[in-house]
C-alpha cells in the first residue's frame, strides 16, 4: 500500500522542513486499522509544531519512502505532521472490533486523537483502534463538519463552558475573532445567549470580514487599531452587562489590552500565541480588580477527562450543526489529487511539494482534501 505524506525530520522553517514523500505502508497487522484521509485541517498549532515552539512528543519513526524519481525506497526518520482531520476506515485487522468510543466497521468516519508520529497530512495511515473516535451518526453532517470538531469547535466550546460562570446577556471580548476558534466562539455565544465583542486586524477587506462575523452572530466588531480610541472606550464602558471573559490568541500588546475592559473578577484566557510575544500583566489588575489570567490548551482537556465527556462535547456540537444552528468552519480546500478527464490520481511528488508550500504559506484558513467526492 502506497501513501503520500508530509514528513518533517527536524523542526524549522515550514517551507524548508516539510517534505512530500511516497510512503510504503506495511501489510496491515491483525490489531490495526487502515484509514484513508478525507480532510485534514491546517491549524496554527501545526505550524508552531513544525517551527519547534509547540510542545510535542520526541518520538519519531522510520518510514519507508521515496521521492518518486525512481523505484528505490529508503528510510526517512521523522513524523508525519498534521493534528486534526477526518478519515474513512478502509481495512480492519481481524482482531479489531472496537475503537475508543464504539464498535468500528469499514466505511466508518473516524477522527484520530493522538497524532504525534502519524499525523493527518497523509492520504492514508495505519492506526491502533485505541487512537480513533468513530462517528456513527452521519445524519445531516459531512466530513467538512467533522474536520474542525476536535480542535477549533471544541476549543471554543470548552472555553465558554469551563473558565468563568456566564449568564445570558454577559459579554465576551476576543481578539483574532476571525480565526477558526473565534468564529465558533461567536456562534456558540449567540446560541447560549451571550454577547461578543470581536477585535480583528485592520485590513483591506475589513468591512467584508466584519459583515461576515456579524452574520455569524457577532454583536460588536472592532479594528485592533481602534481598541484604545476614545470612541471604543466610551462604547465598551457603557454596556448594559459586564465583560466577564477575555479570549486571546493574538498575544503581545493586542492581548494585554483586552484585560482593560474586563469587569472586576473577570477572566483573561490565552489559548494561542500568534505573535509569539509576551503578555504584559498589570499587578493592579490582579490586586484591585481581581482579574485572573489563565491559559487554555485543549490537549489538557483530552488528557484529563474521560472519553465520555469528549463525546458529550462533540455530540452537542454536532447536534447544533445538524439543526443548522452552528455553521461548519469556512475554509478553502487545497487538493492533494489531480483530475484528468474526470479521473482522479495522485500528484507527482514535486507537484505535491508545491501544494504543501502553497497551503503552509496561505494567509487564509485552508484544509487539505484528498478526494474529489467525499
Amino acid at each position: 500500500m502506497l501513501a503520500q505524506s508530509a514528513i518533517i525530520q527536524k523542526t524549522g522553517n515550514p517551507l524548508s522542513v516539510v517534505q512530500a514523500y511516497n510512503v510504503k505502508l506495511e501489510p496491515l497487522s491483525d490489531d490495526k486499522v487502515l484509514v484513508e484521509m478525507l480532510i485534514s485541517s491546517i491549524n496554527p498549532a501545526d505550524k508552531m509544531r513544525i517551527l519547534g515552539v509547540y510542545p510535542a512528543s520526541k518520538e519519531t519513526f522510520d518510514f519507508t519512502t521515496n521521492k518518486g524519481t525512481d523505484d528505490q525506497y529508503s528510510k526517512t526518520n521523522g513524523v508525519i505532521v498534521g493534528g486534526e482531520g477526518v478519515g474513512k476506515v478502509v481495512q480492519i485487522g481481524k482482531n479489531v472490533t472496537r475503537c475508543m468510543n464504539s464498535t468500528i466497521n469499514i466505511g466508518d468516519w473516524v477522527i484520530p486523537m493522538s497524532t504525534d508520529v502519524y499525523g493527518t497530512w497523509s492520504t492514508h495511515f495505519v492506526s491502533s483502534p485505541n487512537n480513533l473516535i468513530v462517528i456513527k451518526d452521519k445524519t445531516n453532517i459531512t466530513p467538512e463538519h467533522l474536520s474542525s470538531v476536535k480542535v477549533n469547535a471544541s476549543t471554543a466550546y470548552r472555553m465558554l463552558k469551563d473558565l468563568v460562570p456566564l449568564n445570558k446577556g454577559d459579554y465576551i471580548i476576543q481578539n483574532g475573532a476571525n480565526s477558526g476558534a473565534g468564529q465558533y466562539v461567536i456562534q456558540l455565544a449567540r446560541i447560549w445567549g451571550y454577547r461578543t465583542i470581536n477585535v480583528i486586524r485592520d485590513r483591506e477587506n475589513y468591512k467584508e470580514l466584519a459583515d461576515h462575523l456579524i452574520d455569524l452572530g457577532a454583536d460588536i466588531v472592532i479594528k485592533d487599531t481602534e481598541l484604545t480610541s476614545n470612541k471604543v472606550e466610551k462604547l465598551l464602558s457603557s454596556l448594559d452587562s459586564p465583560i466577564k471573559l477575555a479570549i486571546c490568541c493574538v498575544t503581545g500588546k493586542p492581548g494585554s489590552l483586552l484585560a482593560k475592559y474586563l469587569c472586576s473578577g473577570g477572566v483573561h484566557v490565552t489559548y494561542g500565541d500568534m505573535t509569539m510575544e509576551s503578555l504584559s500583566v498589570r499587578s493592579t489588575d490582579m490586586i484591585f480588580r481581581n482579574i485572573s489570567f489563565k491559559g487554555f490548551w485543549l490537549v489538557n482537556f483530552y488528557k484529563h477527562t474521560p472519553v465520555k465527556l469528549w463525546m458529550e462535547t462533540w455530540n452537542d456540537i454536532l447536534d447544533m450543526m445538524r439543526q443548522g444552528k452552528l455553521r461548519k468552519q469556512n475554509v478553502e480546500f487545497i487538493n492533494w489529487y489531480s483530475l484528468s478527464n474526470g479521473s482522479q490520481s495522485l500528484k507527482s511528488i514535486p507537484d505535491l511539494q508545491k501544494t504543501l508550500n502553497l497551503a503552509i504559506s496561505s494567509p487564509k484558513k485552508v484544509a487539505f482534501i484528498y478526494r474529489s467526492k467525499i
